[in-house]
């Protein structure tokens, strides 16, 4: 006798229902198609109005640059970054272009592939970043400044005045050195003697500062460069068999011919 009273609370209810969607459907059967179609207009127009006026609130707005979260540094400040970034508060967050952000950093900081997010719950923008690492000193144009191993120069004043120099130092640095700089990089990166100097300043005789001392290697190109650093390879024991040598500097103009100071060295074999 008790489990009856649930089945006749959910028969009452499935009844009101029906007589409900009844009675709608009684009040749309006489009336004309255009009363039926401005009724519906009505509805959507005030749904519409009504999201309207939500996302118009001042809840919407960016205020400050607090709400701009900068993620990705190591090097550069935060805070740095925020200051290139033009926005004129308060600033609708829906309006904000994050294509023209990104754009705005590249072009005013060492940074590159930015991301920029919106989010609103919490309000805010967060921009993500990658920094370009200096691998080498040098001056372009009088100014001091880095270049990264894609070859772009960036200005030394781009980065707080404590970042740590890179111990690469590059001479005579022009922008068709920076051109194929990333393939240079690549290959004294890998040299098994540490090269801490590179010197452009003769158009025909790119100088190595290494720890053998200084190596004359003529006019760059790609594939001499990998002789060359080969060669040093095989001219590590060069400071203890030529002590009496006292030598200025190695030719290897030709790599396959290495000259000190006018001798010819002896050599290991190739393993």
């Amino acid at each position: 006798m008790g489990n009856q009273y649930p089945q006749e609370d959910s028969g009452f209810a499935e009844r009101r229902r029906q007589r409900k969607q009844e009675l709608r459907q009684d009040f749309f059967k006489d009336k004309s198609p255009a009363l039926k179609m401005g009724w519906r207009f009505l509805v959507s127009s005030g749904l519409l109005a009504v999201g309207i006026w939500i996302v118009a609130l001042p809840m919407w707005y960016l205020t400050s640059a607090s709400q701009i979260e900068i993620q990705g540094t190591r090097l550069l400040l935060p805070k740095q970054l925020k200051d290139k970034i033009q926005i004129d508060f308060p600033q609708y967050i829906f309006r904000m272009r994050p294509q023209a952000i990104a754009s705005q950093l590249e072009k005013k900081a060492p940074v590159y592939n930015v991301v920029v997010k919106r989010s609103i719950f919490p309000l805010k923008v967060t921009v993500i970043v990658q920094e370009r690492q200096p691998v080498a000193t040098t001056i372009l144009n009088g100014e001091m400044g880095f270049i990264d191993s894609k070859g772009v120069w960036i200005s030394a004043k781009s980065y707080p005045p404590n970042l740590k120099k890179p111990q690469l130092v590059v001479l005579g640095t022009s922008p068709s050195i920076l051109q194929g700089w990333k393939k240079l990089f690549s290959q004294i990166s890998q040299s098994p003697v540490k090269i801490s100097k590179l010197d452009f300043r003769s158009p025909n005789n790119l100088i190595l500062t290494t720890d053998l001392g200084l190596v004359y290697c003529g006019v760059y190109t790609y594939a001499k460069m990998e002789k060359q650093i080969q060669m040093l390879d095989r001219l590590r024991s060069l400071p203890q068999s030529a002590a009496n040598l006292n030598f200025t500097h190695i030719d290897l103009i030709n790599p396959n011919f290495p000259v000190v100071d006018g001798v010819a060295p002896k050599l290991k074999p190739k393993p």
